[in-house]
């Protein structure tokens, strides 16, 4: 089974929030201002309806059975299953408690698209990173730029 993690990968959750720097903004660094993200995101909960897909979006759609494993805050699950049924009407949506917590859903052969950049204690083969400014320090033998990759590397393993 191929999973997909969610922000980043199929939601730009980044993009939609204006006081974010994006040239050295992260999740982990504070907004323009010295504001905390998920402060901000609980203050404006509309964001996680109203971001944009990604470009990956085009190739989660080729498939019938999207899985979809993403940490949300609690307060953040309903605008996000909104979002999801808006744009994947197809996708079965799982919350899990900790970015970590996606690894455990994987069995052999299984696979995750994701973007994050800290599963420290694992080798990302059997993870498909999405590239991006705050992951380009860790070695993924698979790790996609644009959709063609993306769609290559799903064939490749089936």
């Amino acid at each position: 089974m191929i999973y997909w993690d969610l922000d980043e990968v199929l939601r730009l959750l980044a993009d939609a929030i204006p006081i974010l720097d994006k040239k050295r903004g992260t999740w982990d660094k504070p907004l323009i201002g010295g504001q905390d993200l998920t402060t901000y995101i609980n203050h404006n909960l509309h964001i996680l309806k109203d971001a944009k897909p990604s470009r990956y979006l085009t190739v989660a759609l080729f498939y019938d059975k999207i899985p979809i494993l993403s940490h949300q805050p609690e307060l953040w699950q309903k605008p996000t299953t909104e979002w999801v049924k808006r744009y994947l009407p197809n996708a079965d949506l799982n919350f899990v408690g900790s970015a970590l917590e996606k690894l455990e859903y994987l069995e052999p052969g299984d696979y995750l698209i994701d973007d994050y950049p800290k599963f420290y204690f694992t080798e990302y083969s059997r993870i498909i990173l999405v590239n991006s400014r705050y992951n380009q320090d860790v070695s993924a033998p698979m790790r996609v730029y644009n959709e063609a990759e993306l769609l290559d590397i799903l064939d490749e393993i089936g």
